[in-house]
């Protein structure tokens, strides 16, 4: 994603940062018209936003232009955009700062739950044609199998440390 030029000192002069509760708040600006202080000045700024119906996400649009607020979280306290920023919690909403960790995306997607279409409720696991559980991984764009068990349990143990193995602390916990 390109964002157009913002930079820290913009952010901070615009927004109200708070770590604890991952909350911005427009500050009142001098150069905007009293209208607009009356309006947002010491309110919560951005709205709540989803992609796909599923993962909501908060956006707060400055200069005309919509920015993910864990985005401009990660500018605010580090003071550059980052590649990418993972939620460790999976709560798109979740903006603290020690919630957010930069992330390449294939380290994001190892830290996404299981898809809606899951039947086993264990992530990575699905039931073969022969009855037994199968547990498989996908990282990188390359898929793996990882073997057949007897158990969903069992099968999600040997998931969970394929994915150790290959996303490290970007593995999601079941």
């Amino acid at each position: 994603m390109i964002e157009p030029f913002l930079d820290q000192a913009t952010v901070r002069r615009l927004l109200r940062y708070s770590r604890k509760s991952g909350r911005f708040v427009w500050r009142r600006r001098p150069d905007a018209r009293r209208e607009w202080n009356t309006r947002y000045a010491g309110k919560d700024a951005g709205c709540r936003w989803s992609p796909n119906g599923k993962v909501f996400y908060r956006s707060i649009r400055i200069f005309d232009w919509p920015f993910l607020a864990h985005r401009i979280a990660w500018l605010y306290v580090v003071g550059s955009w980052p590649v990418g920023v993972d939620h460790e919690d999976g709560d798109g909403e979740n903006n603290r700062c020690r919630n957010l960790r930069e992330a390449t995306a294939v380290q994001n997607g190892a830290n996404r739950g299981c898809n809606s279409n899951n039947t086993s409720g264990f992530k990575g696991v699905s039931v073969g044609s022969s009855g037994r559980y199968r547990a498989t991984i996908q990282f990188d764009g390359k898929w793996r199998q990882i073997g057949t068990f007897d158990s969903p349990e069992e099968a999600s143990a040997a998931y969970q440390r394929e994915a150790r193995r290959l996303a490290g602390e970007f593995a999601r916990a079941p």
